[in-house]
């Protein structure tokens, strides 16, 4: 081995990796999520491997260890990433044993006989089609404003 490749020999950091380009992270679809979203869109970038996108899950037995305390959360967060672009969703869930499939917009659909027919329906990097989802700030403090402006004597 050569001195060169010595100097980094064991700074890397084992496993894969999530790449996720700059036209994601700055596209103003992507700044207006919020932080579940995101977290989602972390959560399904681990299971991606590079030959299997149209094969990602969302299902609770995968999530809920990943640290998602709430189903309700987790979709919202999934319909929030489907309205912008971000998801798509490659197969319908069917009970009792089937669950959705999804698939992350900057990457190739991975073709597989799990998708349903409505998987020739995706589009790359939907996302930059979206106009960004308005953020809904609720108001604080709402009950001790005065709708007026004056407060009633």
């Amino acid at each position: 081995m050569s001195r060169s490749r010595n100097r980094f020999k064991g700074s890397r950091v084992q496993g894969g990796f999530l790449a996720m380009p700059h036209s994601v992270l700055n596209a103003a679809a992507f700044v207006r999520l919020s932080g579940s979203a995101v977290k989602l869109l972390m959560d399904l970038g681990a299971q991606y491997r590079g030959d299997n996108n149209g094969d990602l899950s969302i299902a609770w037995k995968l999530m809920e260890p990943r640290g998602w305390a709430s189903q309700t959360t987790l979709h919202k967060a999934k319909d929030e990433l489907l309205k912008s672009g971000f998801l798509f969703e490659a197969r319908k869930g069917q009970r009792p044993n089937k669950c959705s499939l999804y698939a992350l917009t900057w990457f190739d659909l991975d073709v597989s006989d799990k998708h349903d027919a409505g998987a020739k329906a995706f589009m790359r990097n939907a996302f930059k089609m979206h106009e960004p989802l308005a953020r809904v700030v609720p108001r604080q403090n709402a009950v001790l404003t005065p709708e007026t402006g004056v407060a009633a004597a």
